[in-house]
């Protein structure tokens, strides 16, 4: 039997009756044995927490990684290890580029490798033959396989036949759809954000039409129809309104933001930083300001690492030939302190996106902390604290001289060490 007693917690869970109370949590054989103020027991390992907040453990509700196909870039039980650093117990993942997930037999794979490592990925399978926006795959089978949803990733090339017809079929079948807001025809060879920056640096730019007229076009496609959508990574103040709009308009959509968005702009590109080369692209400051505000008042359903790991002989190369891309997965500490401590917002609402508001967009039901309940938990930390930092898995990454972003994530399996 192992037991553990995590003292003085902060509960952050919007679906329990301890939420935003502090207590000690008593975990047995992965379960909550006990949730209450003061508990005394000698005969289980006590882990001090300061009042680290304590909340269900987190879901990445996007990520890509290229394994089978391209795993020196990062295979599949690599990025389980950067997630579970990252706090995350499961991951929406899309998953291989040789062959693509586009077959039953690849989504079964994908969920045997989880009987392996204590971090979940939940598979997505592509919504067109090859990515191509053509073809539809084989939706009913696939979601028999196990994909969580249907999605061509950061891309859409989905011919509007198609896509009319993928928002009803996945409606009738209650799997979700995500569909990237990007017309990448716009502007072929666009590096970073149209705006002044890029005339500086004489890149050729990606402007806000590129999000605005997709997602309009998708959003329209969505309240003509009458199914659900899921909108995947807004990147500017416009996308955030026309989905405002789309919500008070009656339309059943729900929306992403990338983590990197949240906390980046476009100046962060001043000297050619091809690490910030991704897509959708950072644009002005104003654009994740406005990105915070859709987070705080619910605009913004879900956050995603939108991870995309590359090699070095892809990603460091002179700007223009640089591919997008970015892994950031395991970074989600530093990333959440800093969204909470330098803008300020709300830790509740912050974190619920990741344990409530990333499940809520995929239609799965709530952890909850409740004694009985799975202890299937992540403790974060704003503060430097030696306890936190003897667990493993742990990530720890100075913000300034004064703060910093802990984490541990436990799955109701085996030793918290």
């Amino acid at each position: 039997m192992s037991s553990f007693l995590l003292k003085n917690a902060r509960i952050s869970d919007v679906n329990s009756s301890w939420h935003g109370k502090s207590a000690d949590i008593l975990i047995t054989d992965g379960l909550i044995a006990n949730i209450q103020e003061g508990i005394i027991d000698n005969q289980s390992e006590i882990i001090e927490l300061n009042g680290a907040f304590l909340s269900p453990s987190w879901l990445d509700a996007f990520a890509t990684v290229p394994d089978p196909g391209a795993n020196w870039k990062q295979s599949i039980s690599s990025l389980k290890a950067n997630a579970r650093e990252g706090g995350f117990g499961e991951v929406v993942c899309l998953c291989g580029e040789d062959p693509l997930p586009q077959k039953p037999a690849m989504i079964s794979s994908l969920l045997k490798s989880n009987q392996q490592g204590s971090t979940k990925i939940l598979p997505l399978a592509l919504a067109s033959e090859d990515k191509l926006g053509k073809e539809m795959t084989e939706v009913y089978e696939l979601k028999n396989a196990g994909a969580i949803a249907i999605t061509d990733g950061i891309v859409n090339s989905l011919r509007i036949g198609l896509k009319t017809k993928l928002l009803e079929y996945c409606a009738s079948l209650e799997i979700p759809l995500l569909l990237h807001p990007y017309a990448q025809n716009i502007v072929k060879g666009g590096q970073m954000h149209e705006g002044n920056v890029s005339v500086n640096l004489g890149l050729k730019g990606i402007p806000y039409a590129a999000e605005t007229t997709k997602l309009m076009e998708d959003l329209e496609l969505a309240k003509w129809v009458d199914t659900p959508i899921i909108v995947l990574g807004l990147s500017s103040e416009a996308g955030v309104e026309i989905v405002r709009k789309a919500k008070a308009d009656g339309v059943k959509v729900k929306a992403l933001v990338p983590i990197l968005n949240l906390l980046f702009s476009d100046e962060n590109l001043e000297g050619f930083d091809e690490s910030f080369k991704v897509l959708p692209p950072l644009r002005k400051e104003s654009d994740r300001t406005a990105l915070i505000k859709g987070i705080m008042d619910g605009t913004i359903d879900g956050i995603c690492s939108n991870h995309n790991p590359q090699d070095v002989e892809s990603k460091k190369r002179e700007f223009p030939y640089s591919d997008f891309g970015a892994a950031v997965i395991s970074e989600f500490p530093k990333f959440i302190a800093s969204l909470i401590l330098n803008d300020k917002i709300d830790s509740d609402i912050i974190l619920s996106k990741l344990y409530n508001g990333n499940r809520n967009v995929f239609n799965l039901s709530p952890t909850k902390i409740e004694i009985g309940d799975r202890a299937n938990i992540t403790v974060f930390s704003l503060s430097d604290s030696p306890e936190l930092k003897s667990k493993k898995p742990f990530n720890l990454i100075s913000l300034d001289s004064n703060n910093a972003g802990i984490v541990f994530q436990y799955s109701g399996e085996g030793s918290i060490n």
